[in-house]
């Protein structure tokens, strides 16, 4: 069973380093780098976004009472954006 499966994977051993493949990894690394960089943005953008859509009475840091969703006892964390 094993020999068929290393006759039948063989062909990739042989096979050259092509344009589509490194075409494929930067798309993939252009891909998770993105996805990762999203995780550590948004605790900095919610504030601004706060500010847009809720006007400036959340400057105070608290989440919008009428929100569900949201842990409303939590403050929002202070940055350099949300502060004056």
């Amino acid at each position: 069973m094993a020999q068929n499966k290393a006759q039948a994977l063989a062909h990739l051993d042989e096979g050259k380093l092509t344009w589509f493949h490194v075409k494929t990894v930067l798309i993939a690394g252009a891909g998770f780098f993105s996805d990762a960089y999203d995780i550590f943005v948004i605790s900095q953008a919610l504030p601004m976004i706060y500010q847009v859509y809720y006007g400036p009475q959340y400057i105070s840091g608290n989440y919008p009472a009428n929100m569900p969703g949201f842990n409303n006892a939590q403050p929002i964390p202070k940055t350099p954006q949300n502060t004056k």
